[in-house]
């Protein structure tokens, strides 16, 4: 019995440790994706990328 739970315990280990720091680096890392027009309102602006008159998503819907 204490073979069997020495032999899972790394297993156990390093699987929760997946579970535990790669959820929230993707949620983290995303949340500028799905909040950008709150972040440009916050922070001034959209910033000034791309071609003069070529419109993308930074620019405003007519």
């Amino acid at each position: 019995m204490s073979s069997t739970i020495r032999a899972r315990y790394p297993v156990h280990k390093w699987t929760s440790f997946a579970c535990t720091v790669f959820p929230p680096m993707l949620c983290f890392s995303g949340l500028p994706l799905i909040f950008h027009d709150e972040i440009d309102r916050v922070s001034g602006g959209a910033p000034d990328l791309g071609l003069a008159g070529v419109g993308s998503s930074w620019t405003a819907a007519a």
